[in-house]
């Protein structure tokens, strides 16, 4: 049970991303990109409602709870690994110092 477990969270590290090719990353990356633009314009939506005190409609605030407790707690981690990936550091002689 332990084992199929990690298996599953282990899909949120990206290791199948490499197999699929750069025009996966960057559409992984730019859908997340565009996620967090779309949370980030409804946090200033919100804020601008709170402020005025008036809400017309009360799904922007449930959207911004579900995306935000996933967002934050599963894919922070992830994002930052996704970020990473395309920067690996070249190990050949040229680079160590003797």
């Amino acid at each position: 049970m332990e084992l199929g477990l990690w298996r599953i969270i282990g899909v949120l590290n990206f290791p199948w991303l490499a197999d699929l090719g750069y025009s996966a990353y960057l559409a992984v990356l730019y859908a997340m990109v565009a996620a967090l633009a779309i949370n980030l314009s409804l946090c200033v939506w919100v804020a601008w409602c709170f402020k005025e005190q008036k809400f017309p409609v009360v799904w922007p605030v449930v959207v911004l709870r579900v995306f935000s407790s996933v967002f934050f707690q599963a894919f922070d981690v992830t994002s930052l690994n996704l970020l990473q990936d395309p920067l690996p550091l070249p190990l050949s002689s040229s680079v160590l110092v003797p």
